[in-house]
């Protein structure tokens, strides 16, 4: 073993870390660093030998000063870029849940000759003795682009330059900056239709639409979501703002004219700071050969933009997904209308508008059955209609299912597939490893496929890894930052770790983005509530305009702020004119009104009503079960019913049901909901120490969604066993 004073050289695997002069090799090629990265490798690399917690990180790195979750995590993932790692193999740079990061590659200390300006090591990091490891024998991994070039800087320059990049770190850090992203970046504009037939506005778009798709396949590119430029119009006069806004230094224009048979496409690269010029091609194509012009282009602007594509890349954007051209129209136009059935603002009829993507689908697939592209988009878009309600039939799931292993049969490496059977394993089994291994299957073939980095995000939150999650989901973000749902899952993820307020600063701008999104205004009332900020939630209701109740949710929050203000008539005339069934508050599922309504007419006194109530909230409950018989959230809500009918029995045994179906320890996001109703009908039943029990392990996970201690100090549902000595020592 050497001490650092000595050891002038790290080697492992084929980097080369050299603190003297703080530069990074990777196969004999200098790595560009940004100084707080290098600070990173150096640190784990000297202390290899263990794993660093967050905390020692952040001070041996930053110091005292407040960093965020978001500036750690993109420093690894810079990290471990420059070291051509990444956070799936995590062969060089490990996370280890619960303990921290470490450096696992083998490493060797290495003493340089000694030299004039290698003398002392301006490295800002406290030396940590290093072990001697054997070098590896392992393969490199894919390198990101390196610049090789002599170091020609005399030591006076040197420590010059390493203090600038420290001053501008401390700047970009104390304002939550992160500096622009290394690799090639590009934003694909929306495509003018220059048909005279307007019908083909579907085709330019699904051109668009597939040549992205083609180009977030490559590594070497970031990409940028459609949903963050379908905003755009197709030839935009601010370039430089929308490239400023996107985060990107490239933005690509297109056209389309078609004309029965004849295709021509015209694409332009632009540069979004000086408005120049890169690259610009025409394409003449018969549809009987237009399949393979989304990976042409693809391939083009990747060489224009210096993306290196390996030999898999390469073949991947030749291949074309089907070579009946009747089958493609018929895809491009199952994808325009499916990609539109949740725009609940323009879309009148979803479960309409559904049937006819479906069948669009269908269409593509009779004249191509083996277009296994087509199987999964289609599998994956029925998963989505069966997961929010659109068609939550056990047809709908069979087929979804079905579509998925026959796309995966078809093509077992293509991604859409892995990602139909992820969202099946998601959705309809919560099998999350099963799930979790697909997505980060399609991710390695499709490395800028927001979907997947999102749904990832998604399982580590039912799997309580709730910052992975968080910085899935800012990667997302990053890649779609113009889409309000990448916002406003932040939020709803922050809110359940209870960090209210920066919860509120993404619900903020997820509005600034669409200033209509009821369901981000609707999230907000809620996410005051359980904070216990009345007041805010009032002046946030009394902002969603009159006649806006999308599934009755409006209704809902209306009546529980009554409710938690002690006002139960109030709370009764908020339901005046509410549909049949309501998003509860409360539990972000849908109920029948009566169970609210009974609830009120039980605080004013009026018992007798309130049973007829109760008691047609449990009818309708039981008859849905008989359709759905799995449904955690019908038996939740029957709980709910029979408690208040002062059937506790047959109340705990319903809340029990609800939580095996979905327990805590599967579901460490939505488990929450079950856990709390449970909670609930224990406390009618009188059953403090139940209650409490289960309360207490809720205020000890991240479930601030759904309960916090200030509001169980002031809501009345917990007036029966508020006086217990179990539940004062809860709250208090």
């Amino acid at each position: 073993m050497q001490d650092d004073a000595q050891a002038r050289e790290y080697h492992s695997g084929d980097c080369v870390i050299l603190p003297a002069t703080r530069r990074l090799l990777r196969g004999g090629a200098e790595v560009e660093l940004e100084a707080k990265v290098f600070d990173l490798i150096l640190l784990l690399v000297r202390d290899h030998a263990r794993s660093l917690d967050k905390q020692e990180l952040i001070e041996k790195l930053w110091g005292r000063r407040p960093i965020t979750d978001a500036a750690l995590s993109q420093l690894i993932y810079k990290a471990r870029r420059a070291c051509g790692d990444d956070g799936e193999q995590q062969r060089v740079i490990r996370t280890i849940y619960g303990r921290g990061l470490q450096w696992v590659a083998p490493v060797r200390c290495i003493e340089a000759e000694a030299d004039a300006n290698a003398d002392a090591d301006p490295s800002p990091i406290p030396t940590v003795p290093a072990q001697t490891a054997a070098p590896t024998s392992q393969p490199a991994a894919v390198r990101p682009r390196v610049r090789t070039r002599r170091w020609l800087l005399p030591a006076s320059g040197l420590v010059a330059v390493v203090a600038l990049a420290a001053v501008a770190w401390s700047v970009l850090a104390s304002h939550d900056v992160q500096p622009a992203s290394n690799p090639p970046s590009i934003a694909v504009l929306p495509f003018d239709n220059l048909s005279t037939d307007k019908a083909n506005t579907y085709f330019a778009a699904g051109i668009q639409d597939e040549i992205l798709t083609e180009l977030a396949k490559v590594k070497g590119l970031k990409v940028i979501a459609r949903t963050s430029t379908e905003q755009y119009a197709s030839r935009p006069d601010d370039l430089q703002a929308i490239g400023r806004r996107l985060g990107v230094a490239t933005l690509l224009e297109g056209s389309v004219q078609r004309a029965g048979d004849e295709v021509h496409i015209n694409v332009q690269l632009i540069d979004a700071a000086s408005r120049a010029h890169i690259w610009a091609h025409s394409y003449n194509r018969k549809l009987d050969n237009i399949f393979e012009v989304e990976g042409e282009v693809a391939t083009e602007i990747a060489q224009a933009l210096d993306a290196r594509l390996s030999h898999h890349e390469a073949t991947k954007l030749a291949a074309p997904p089907t070579r009946n051209p009747e089958a493609y129209l018929a895809f491009l136009k199952a994808n325009h209308l499916a990609d539109r059935v949740h725009d609940l603002g323009n879309v009148t009829d979803p479960a309409g508008q559904a049937e006819q993507a479906i069948a669009y689908y269908h269409a593509a697939l009779a004249r191509d059955p083996d277009f296994a592209l087509a199987w999964a988009r289609l599998s994956m878009f029925e998963s989505r209609l069966w997961w929010f309600d659109i068609d939550a039939s056990p047809q709908q799931k069979a087929a979804a299912e079905a579509d998925a292993r026959r796309a995966f049969e078809l093509d077992p490496n293509l991604a859409a597939s892995h990602m139909a059977l992820g969202y099946s394993e998601y959705y309809f089994h919560h099998d999350y490893a099963m799930a979790r291994g697909h997505f980060e299957h399609a991710l390695g073939q499709f490395p800028n496929n927001v979907d997947a980095i999102a749904a990832l995000a998604y399982i580590e939150r039912r799997q309580g890894q709730w910052q992975a999650a968080l910085a899935d989901l800012r990667h997302a973000m990053e890649l779609d930052n113009q889409n309000p749902r990448r916002h406003f899952e932040i939020a709803v993820t922050l809110t359940e770790m209870r960090r209210y307020d920066e919860a509120d600063q993404q619900l903020a701008q997820t509005l600034a983005l669409e200033p209509h999104d009821y369901t981000a205004m609707t999230y907000r009332v809620r996410m005051l509530l359980v904070a216990d900020k009345p007041a805010a939630a009032r002046e946030a209701l009394a902002q969603i305009p009159a006649g806006v109740d999308p599934l009755g949710a409006v209704s809902a929050l209306r009546f529980e702020s009554a409710w938690l203000a002690r006002d139960p008539r109030a709370a009764l005339a908020a339901l005046d004119g509410a549909p049949a069934w309501v998003m509860d508050a409360r539990f972000q599922y849908t109920v029948p009104v009566e169970l609210l309504r009974g609830r009120a007419l039980s605080q004013v006194g009026d018992e007798q009503a309130a049973g007829r109530d109760f008691a047609r909230a449990r009818d309708e409950l039981q008859e849905a079960l008989t359709k759905q018989p799995d449904s955690p959230t019908l038996w939740g809500a029957l709980g709910l019913a029979q408690s208040g009918l002062g059937d506790n029995a047959a109340a705990i045994r319903a809340g029990q049901r609800a939580v095996q179906l979905l327990p805590l320890s599967k579901d460490a996001f939505y488990g929450t909901v079950y856990a709390l109703a449970l909670a609930q009908v224990y406390c009618a039943a009188g059953d403090s120490r139940q209650a409490v029990k289960l309360l207490h392990e809720l205020l000890t996970t991240s479930s601030g969604g759904a309960v916090s201690r200030a509001l169980l100090r002031t809501n009345p549902t917990w007036d029966p066993i508020r006086k217990t000595p179990d539940f004062q020592a809860l709250v208090h």
